[in-house]
């Protein structure tokens, strides 16, 4: 392929790097101080730009210094087109404050422009390069707000684009003249996240079933509900201890391979998916009994806190391996027992 002389603007979240500083920031806030976070819907409520720039000012360097997981293909890509001579530029709707020392960090970048007064995404971020580069520029992204700067670079580059939103670039005529990448199946490494041999400890929900003879057979469909929802709610607990060790495991040679600290799931889906199974197990909890639920709630309780604040002890760590099955039994108890 013909090398391009244009410079070359690139996006970081979603594009450069595999997540989004936003919700890099709102995880070291929840590691930090999470009470601040009762504040984020007033802050998203004034404005986007109000709320990137409130989470930013929680954190410190440690949230891009090292960056999170980054796209290696274009990375290569953008090594082999600087060290020709070409300029790279780094366009992010993400905060100046983070933005600079994580471009710093990388040394890929001979300018960086992001979000300070003004939210640099879509049509802003559009608006922006055409006035920078008014004989046209070279532009790497990946989402639907990118659409807007593709439709007015003269070179349009896709990086891990969902079929949906290269079909749209088609429909607006954008062709792209390098595809790097597509986005991970989510789904498919949350199964790893979730520890599956971990999961077969769920298993001793039904001891209790065992002690009551042949009147267990009344009991199977609430067992069953129960085992699913014993399992939603420790898939939970899993997953959000991973977010929170989150930055060691992307130091750690062997950790750094999980599929959150690979990049394979974003911080992004992991906090929504926590949210849909704690939101799953509890509200359905309480159609077995009242107890049932309060243990799952007890479970989520301690594995929340064991995650934030115990697990660093050996002595809570010990605790936590037997208090953890105690409870699976516990939740089975529930079940056949007139609490």
């Amino acid at each position: 392929m013909k090398k391009s002389d244009l410079p070359l603007c690139v996006d970081l979240d979603g594009t450069l790097i595999r997540g989004d500083l936003f919700f890099e920031c709102l995880l070291f806030v929840l590691r930090r101080r999470p009470w601040k976070l009762l504040l984020l819907p007033l802050w998203w409520f004034q404005s986007r730009l109000r709320a990137k720039h409130k989470l930013a000012d929680l954190c410190d360097r440690s949230v891009v210094e090292p960056p999170p997981p980054m796209q290696q293909d274009l990375v290569d890509f953008i090594k082999a087109e600087r060290q020709d001579g070409r300029s790279i530029h780094l366009v992010s709707a993400s905060m100046q404050s983070l933005v600079e020392p994580l471009a710093a960090a990388t040394g890929l970048f001979d300018e960086v422009s992001a979000s300070e007064t003004s939210n640099l995404k879509s049509r802003e971020k559009a608006e922006f390069l055409a006035a920078r580069y008014p004989d046209g520029f070279a532009y790497a992204g990946n989402s639907k707000d990118d659409l807007a700067v593709w439709s007015r670079c003269k070179e349009a580059i896709s990086v891990n684009s969902s079929p949906t939103v290269q079909r749209t670039a088609k429909n607006q005529q954008i062709e792209f003249v390098r595809h790097f990448g597509q986005p991970p199946n989510q789904f498919k490494h949350l199964l790893i996240t979730f520890r599956p041999s971990g999961l077969l400890k769920n298993l001793l929900i039904f001891l209790p079933l065992f002690t009551i003879g042949a009147a267990g057979a009344g009991y199977l469909l609430q067992f069953a509900i129960g085992f699913i929802l014993l399992t939603a709610a420790t898939s939970a607990a899993y997953l959000f201890n991973d977010l929170i060790d989150l930055p060691e495991d992307r130091l750690d040679p062997v950790r750094s391979n999980r599929p959150l600290a690979a990049g394979f799931v974003t911080v992004s889906f992991a906090l929504l998916t926590v949210v849909l199974l704690v939101a799953f197990s509890l509200i359905l909890a309480p159609v077995i009994s009242w107890w049932f639920a309060a243990t799952i709630f007890g479970y989520l309780l301690f594995s929340a806190l064991y995650s934030v604040v115990l697990q660093h002890s050996p002595t809570t760590r010990r605790v936590a391996r037997i208090f953890f099955p105690v409870l699976r039994v516990v939740a089975g108890a529930t079940i056949v027992l007139p609490l």
